[in-house]
C-alpha cells in the first residue's frame, strides 16, 4: 500500500481543485460504548484494579459515545436553534473522551449560560482541525450567541492525504498526527490500512513535530482569522488553550471547584509527600473528578503517573472559565 494511495486530485485542473471547498472534519457516525479496544481493555484493567468506589467502575452506569449526522458528539443538528446556542470547538477534551456526555465542557457551558452549547469536539485534533470546523460552522451559519474555542496543543498536525469524492461523508481524509503516534489508521476503498508514520511522514517522524515554528505561525493566524469574522458578525468569542490548562499540576488552569481540604491535602502529597498517606475521601474525590474514565496508566495506584483525559470537575472549570471569557466581552 506504501506510495499507492490515490489523493484524488487532478492536479493540472486549477479550476477544479481550487474550488472543492471544505468539509467538516468530524469523529464518527456511530454509537458505541468505547471508542477502541484499548480504551475497552484498560476500563476493564483499572475497573478492577481500583474497585467499586471508582466512579466509572464497569458496575455503574455505562458510558455511551453517540454521534450526530455529521459525526459529532451531538444531538441531531435539527434539535438546535442555533442562532440562539453557542458551540464549543476543540480537541478529546472538548468531544469528552472518557466522559458521560453531560460531564463534557460544552453541558457544563450550557448550565452556565442558559442556552444549548453545540459540541465540536475532535478527538486527536490539532488546530488546523479546529480551524476547518470553525470555518466550515461559520460557512453554514450566518450567527449563533458564541464560539468558544480550547485550542489543542501546537506541536500536533493535520495532513491531508485524499479527496475522497465530491458526493461522499468527509471528503477530505486526514491524518490528525499527535506527539507519539507510531502508526497511523485510516480507511481506503473500504479496507483499513495501518502504515507506520515514517513511511507516510518521513519528517514528521524524523521531527517528532514538536517545537515547529510553522505550528506556532498557523495558530497564529488561525485565530486572527476567528477573530476577525466574530468581530464582523459580532459573535462573542471565548478563548483558552490546552498547554495552559495543563501548565499546572496537579490543578488544571482553570476556575476549578476543590474541597478546601482535598486541595491542601492533594497539593502536599504534590509537593513531595506520599500517596498513601492522603486521606481515603480525599483521594477517591482527586481519582473521581480530576480523570476521565479512559486511565491507561497508574504505577502503584498513585495517581501523580497517570494518564487519562480531563475529568468532570476539570471540564466543569473550563467551562467557568469560558462562562467568565463570555460575560466580559460582551
Amino acid at each position: 500500500m506504501k506510495g499507492n494511495v490515490n489523493p484524488g486530485i487532478d492536479f493540472s485542473d486549477v479550476k477544479r481543485y481550487a474550488n472543492l471547498g471544505i468539509d467538516w472534519f468530524c469523529c464518527r457516525y456511530s454509537e458505541e460504548d468505547y471508542l477502541d479496544s484499548r480504551e475497552e481493555k484498560y476500563h476493564k484493567q483499572f475497573s478492577e484494579k481500583l474497585g467499586p468506589s471508582w466512579k466509572y467502575h464497569i458496575s455503574k452506569k455505562p458510558l455511551q459515545y453517540i454521534h450526530n449526522e455529521i459525526g459529532f458528539r451531538e444531538k441531531p443538528l435539527d434539535a438546535f436553534d442555533i442562532t440562539n446556542s453557542f458551540a464549543i470547538f476543540g480537541c478529546s477534551h472538548i468531544y469528552g473522551t472518557g466522559n458521560y456526555y453531560h460531564d463534557t465542557v460544552g453541558q457544563f457551558l450550557k448550565q452556565y449560560l442558559g442556552h444549548e452549547c453545540l459540541n465540536f469536539g475532535v478527538g486527536g485534533a490539532s488546530t488546523t482541525t479546529v480551524y476547518n470546523n470553525l470555518l466550515k460552522f461559520l460557512s453554514v451559519n450566518d450567527t449563533c450567541k458564541g464560539i468558544a474555542v480550547v485550542w489543542p496543543s501546537a506541536n500536533r498536525l493535520t495532513s491531508i492525504w485524499r479527496y475522497a469524492g465530491d458526493e461522499v461523508h468527509q471528503r477530505w481524509r486526514r491524518h490528525d498526527v499527535v506527539p507519539g503516534t507510531n502508526k497511523l489508521h485510516y480507511w481506503y476503498l473500504d479496507k483499513e490500512f495501518k502504515r507506520k508514520t515514517e513511511d507516510v511522514h518521513p519528517s514528521i517522524h524524523k521531527s517528532h513535530h514538536i517545537d515547529n515554528p510553522h505550528n506556532i505561525y498557523l495558530i497564529n493566524s488561525y485565530r486572527l482569522a476567528i477573530q476577525m469574522i466574530c468581530k464582523e458578525r459580532n459573535i462573542p468569542l471565548a478563548e483558552m488553550f490546552v498547554d495552559d490548562i495543563f501548565a499546572n499540576y496537579p490543578w488544571p488552569n482553570c476556575d476549578i471547584t476543590v474541597p478546601q481540604r482535598t486541595e491542601q491535602r492533594i497539593s502536599e502529597w504534590s509537593s513531595g509527600g506520599y500517596w498513601h498517606e492522603v486521606p481515603e475521601r480525599d483521594r477517591w474525590w482527586f481519582i473521581n473528578n480530576i480523570y476521565a474514565r479512559d486511565i491507561s496508566r497508574m504505577d502503584k495506584n498513585d495517581p501523580q503517573t497517570t494518564l487519562a483525559h480531563f475529568g468532570c470537575a476539570v471540564n466543569r472549570g473550563i467551562a467557568k472559565s469560558l462562562s467568565n471569557i463570555f460575560n466580559e466581552v460582551s
